[in-house]
């Protein structure tokens, strides 16, 4: 199997492989013929048959997921369509995919993050682009990458996906809830406002450190930037 064909480059037909994960249908972009997905599948130790999908995420997709840390980075990777996946895999909206390869990285940075799972030989997880001039950033990226793969890899829940369904929701919420303790005359200190948001949203178990961990989801990185910015 050459790289040329894990850039999926092979000519067109009627076997569409392209996953959309955000609107949760395939559709055709780049597809192969069914001998070359035959290949791809023995390549792998995919079953026969099997309904093969590329997942793609971009930096603007994992932000909203985990945090504005991951905007930089993007992921790539093929699996196949099946209800008994173990890790590595993805739910894209109830779909469960087994992942066969993913690969983690900056596009600036020459390391990436490649795991890759075999049916006999279970998973494997490596870092790849060494033979490349790289630097001490490169390095801290690629390590980040290993923190993200793990995030879209293992079922569980998304970060912005209980309390705070977004980052913009978080950041409204706190910014009200600031506002309005300093209207009684009081420093908006973090307990003060994990309090309001106790009260005035019904936020079960809010306290000054989930403050801190949200915070550092959003564009503001840290509360004091929040809070000066808060008028």
């Amino acid at each position: 199997m050459t790289q040329e064909h894990l850039r999926w480059t092979g000519s067109a037909s009627s076997d569409s492989i392209i996953y959309d994960h955000v609107v949760g249908v395939s559709y055709r972009e780049k597809t192969l013929t069914g001998e070359q997905l035959n290949q791809l599948r023995a390549y792998y130790g995919m079953p026969k048959d099997s309904e093969i999908r590329l997942v793609k995420y971009q930096g603007d997709e994992l932000a909203p997921l985990w945090g504005e840390l991951w905007r930089p980075y993007q992921a790539n990777g093929l699996g196949v369509l099946t209800p008994n996946a173990v890790p590595p895999c993805l739910d894209l909206g109830g779909e469960i995919v087994q992942l066969y390869e993913l690969r983690v990285q900056r596009p600036d940075s020459p390391l990436y993050l490649q795991v890759r799972w075999h049916p006999s030989l279970g998973e494997r997880i490596s870092l790849c682009g060494l033979e490349h001039e790289h630097t001490k950033g490169d390095w801290n990226h690629a390590r980040a990458s290993l923190t993200l793969l793990k995030k879209l890899t293992r079922r569980g829940r998304p970060e912005w996906s209980g309390i705070f369904p977004s980052p913009e929701l978080f950041i409204e919420a706190a910014k009200k809830g600031i506002r309005a303790i300093r209207a009684e005359g009081k420093h908006p200190s973090q307990e003060r406002v994990a309090d309001y948001l106790r009260s005035a949203h019904n936020v079960a178990g809010c306290e000054a450190r989930s403050l801190r961990s949200w915070c550092s989801k959003t564009t503001y990185r840290n509360w004091q930037k929040l809070l000066s910015d808060t008028k």
